[in-house]
């Protein structure tokens, strides 16, 4: 249950993306909420508190959900990640 809920709102968030041509832009926000299903199959302990309690919650705020997921990591970290891989391959 909690995963189907953090995957409708991670899709719809990547679909209003696509539609408004941004997912290059979010790149960073897209690995950040797989990083978080991923997370979630393993187990959900490996959430933060806060994502999971807006998971739990299940009020329908996609919004909500989504900003306590991508929040948790933060984009500079996802970037930093980025790099080192960039780097690596080099």
């Amino acid at each position: 249950l909690l995963y189907d809920r953090l995957f409708n709102c991670a899709s719809q968030r990547v679909q209003k993306l696509a539609e408004a041509s941004e997912l290059g832009q979010h790149f960073t926000q897209v690995l950040g909420l797989l990083m978080r299903l991923r997370q979630l199959c393993c187990s959900a302990d490996l959430l933060p508190g806060d994502l999971l309690s807006e998971l739990r919650a299940g009020d329908g705020d996609p919004a909500r959900v989504l900003d306590a997921a991508i929040a948790a990591l933060g984009s500079e970290k996802v970037e930093g990640l980025l790099k080192n891989l960039a780097a690596a391959q080099e």
